[in-house]
């Protein structure tokens, strides 16, 4: 789908030259096979000052969005929106893109979206569903109102099987692998001790996350940027030996200083267990290196599903201040050392905390 607007006249309304014209581009596509979903859309430009008394004008709105849904296969979807040319040092119109990939039976989904202007706002959401994963999404926006280079905003969000991330510098992005393999584990553990140590051969992997954000150096962009990345698991765990829900820190990487302020949360059945502001990267890259985190024993509803969520949001305002996280979801049996079991034993103790670190 593809929508382009007209630009603006030369002699405008009150001694000014045209607006730029909007442009709305948007498709939805379903298949039960490979699903792909293009979606652009360019703002007209403002027209131009012809006479010395005459000023210039606005930019045209952009808005795309781009939707694959498919039942039985891989699921892509791409949108770019551009918003229109400003006249005489006035602003772009505004740019809006969102892409939104689905896929089923454990297939593939990937998104993929681009804005361009001065005030712009870039969505991508991909999810997916089979076996033991109920559902599981991951979605990565990015937003700037003072984008004076006007240059792309790029966001991407995806979810698979069994993989392995992909590290791509956007200005925001959030990839779930899900139900890993304890090969596809180890590869994600390798190269991390402690986190390998307590973790290789663990009850189950869940998740392999991977969020980032920032500025990036490949689209040179300006202003304040807000980031976001999410990713959200319903985990099929009635068939599963109880044990230690574990979630592996696995790293922090930034360029430059890589953010102004930064907060991760992780949720378990809609209820905070950790909640993390950092406005300095050397101490968030100490707290996220190799760390383990032992939620004790996983809990669901009555359906049997658990419900993970993990929420990364920043701010950076230089170019090339950018964020990567990487991370890792088990069940493990944790043994406890004797002393406990005697502790225990001797003053009949019923229960003991159930959140702690390790």
């Amino acid at each position: 789908s593809n929508a382009i607007a007209g630009k603006g006249g030369q002699n405008g309304y009150n001694n000014s030259s045209g607006l730029g014209g909007d442009a709305v581009s948007t498709i939805s596509l379903t298949g039960t096979n490979t699903v792909t979903a293009r979606s652009n859309s360019i703002g007209g430009n403002a027209g131009r000052q012809d006479q010395s008394d005459q000023s210039g004008n606005i930019g045209g709105n952009s808005n795309s969005q781009a939707i694959a849904n498919s039942t039985n296969g891989i699921a892509s979807a791409y949108s770019e929106s551009i918003a229109g040319n400003g006249t005489e040092g006035l602003n772009s119109g505004e740019a809006i893109s969102t892409a939104q990939a689905d896929s089923q039976n454990s297939n593939r989904a990937y998104s993929n979206s681009v804005a361009k202007g001065q005030s712009v706002t870039s969505t991508s959401t991909a999810s997916t569903s089979g076996g033991k994963v109920i559902h599981v999404s991951s979605t990565a926006s990015a937003e700037i109102l003072n984008n004076t280079s006007r240059t792309n905003i790029l966001t991407e969000a995806e979810v698979e099987f069994d993989s392995s991330p992909v590290s791509n510098a956007w200005n925001s992005s959030a990839q779930a692998l899900v139900d890993l393999s304890d090969t596809t584990a180890g590869y994600a553990l390798s190269g991390h001790i402690e986190s390998e140590a307590k973790l290789s051969g663990a009850n189950e992997y869940l998740l392999h996350g991977f969020m980032s954000g920032g500025h990036s150096l490949f689209t040179s962009s300006t202003g304040d940027i807000e980031f976001s990345s999410s990713i959200d698991l319903e985990y099929d765990m009635s068939n599963l030996e109880e044990a230690n829900l574990m979630i592996a820190l696995l790293e922090l990487n930034g360029t430059g200083s890589g953010f102004t302020n930064l907060r991760f949360q992780i949720f378990e059945e809609e209820s905070s267990v950790l909640d993390m502001s950092f406005v300095d990267l050397a101490n968030a890259v100490l707290f996220f290196d190799d760390n383990i985190l032992n939620l004790g024993s996983w809990f669901t509803g009555q359906d049997g599903v658990l419900n993970l969520k993990f929420q990364l949001d920043g701010l950076a305002n230089i170019m090339g201040d950018t964020v990567k996280l990487d991370f890792l979801v088990a069940t493990q049996t944790v043994p406890l050392p004797t002393a406990f079991w005697l502790f225990v034993s001797a003053l009949g103790l019923a229960g003991w905390m159930r959140r702690k670190k390790v």
